[in-house]
């Protein structure tokens, strides 16, 4: 009588979930379709979608991730939408030139916050050409029905909204407002979430010829130098020519490892002179604020960009 108890219970609770996925599911898909109605487009337009992200900050989390991946599946359903890659700032005035065309471009990115016993969550239309803000569409969700689906709402090593924005500010010098040239860095996975065991590439391009070293800062506040690495670095081999995208690592793999999860950050450094590098794998920093010992050069770039890991399910 106990297992079939048990047994009972297991299925009613699975049916919940089941139940509750299929409602966000819902007003994720009616969100992502009454957009191209709300901004009156009434040809097939071309979107990347971009990651959702914590509301007022870069940061990303497992329920933004699987907030990420419905809009794509629910934009790629949509007739009205074709769903391409995102184009990279430093590239879109090339890639215009080359396509030749004037195919309406657009991008869907979201945000999300905690409101009490509800996550509002938004989604917006916007065009790449000037950047304008096309439509909205916001809703609500029962914090209880996330805890039931098993997404967590912030990286495991992070307790509060207020504790990502203050890491921010300790990176802000990392944000690339003051740069001398145009320098961009991102990970290959659009929702910018990785299970233990995955594997990461970077991209990388700039504007100029220069050359570069990419910093992690991991979830227990340690920093290493991520590339090159001991298995990259023949002299040269960490310069990046002007408007070439370049995916690294080449010759080693960066595999996202546990036992520890949460966020975890890319800095990258670039300089139009050579850049001297201490291999050390991996130094302790401390607390957050100590990072600023990173030498931070007006005369150069940097990008950074945050990345959350998970358990694999």
């Amino acid at each position: 009588m106990k297992k079939i108890t048990c047994l009972l219970c297991g299925c009613m609770l699975f049916c919940t979930a089941l139940i509750t996925a299929q409602d966000i599911d819902a007003k994720v898909k009616k969100a992502v379709n009454d957009l191209i109605v709300s901004a009156r487009i009434n040809v097939q337009l071309q979107v990347s979608i971009e990651p959702v992200n914590i509301s007022n900050t870069g940061s990303v989390s497992e329920f933004s991730g699987y907030l990420t991946s419905k809009i794509a599946q629910h934009a790629t359903n949509n007739r009205m939408y074709q769903v391409v890659p995102g184009t990279r700032t430093i590239l879109k005035a090339r890639n215009s030139n080359q396509s030749g065309t004037n195919t309406p471009r657009g991008k869907i990115e979201g945000t999300f916050t905690r409101l009490g016993n509800l996550i509002e969550v938004t989604i917006y239309l916007i065009s790449e050409t000037n950047n304008m803000r096309l439509a909205s569409n916001s809703f609500t969700i029962p914090v209880a029905d996330i805890e039931q689906m098993g997404l967590a709402l912030l990286p495991a090593n992070i307790k509060t909204q207020g504790e990502v924005l203050a890491r921010e500010e300790v990176f802000e010098a990392y944000q690339g407002k003051n740069n001398a040239f145009a320098l961009d860095a991102w990970p290959d996975a659009s929702n910018r979430v990785y299970q233990e065991g995955d594997t990461m590439f970077i991209s990388l391009v700039a504007n100029q010829d220069c050359y570069f070293v990419v910093y992690q800062v991991n979830v227990e506040n340690r920093r290493q130098v991520l590339y090159p690495n001991i298995y990259d670095q023949e002299k040269g081999n960490n310069k990046l020519k002007a408007g070439e995208v370049r995916q690294i690592p080449e010759r080693s793999i960066f595999r996202i490892g546990g036992p520890h999860f949460g966020e975890e950050r890319i800095l990258v450094f670039a300089s139009d002179t050579p850049i001297d590098l201490d291999y050390t794998p991996t130094r302790d920093i401390g607390s957050l604020p100590t990072i600023r010992d990173i030498y931070v050069d007006p005369k150069a770039a940097q990008k950074e960009f945050t990345y959350t890991t998970i358990p694999r399910k």
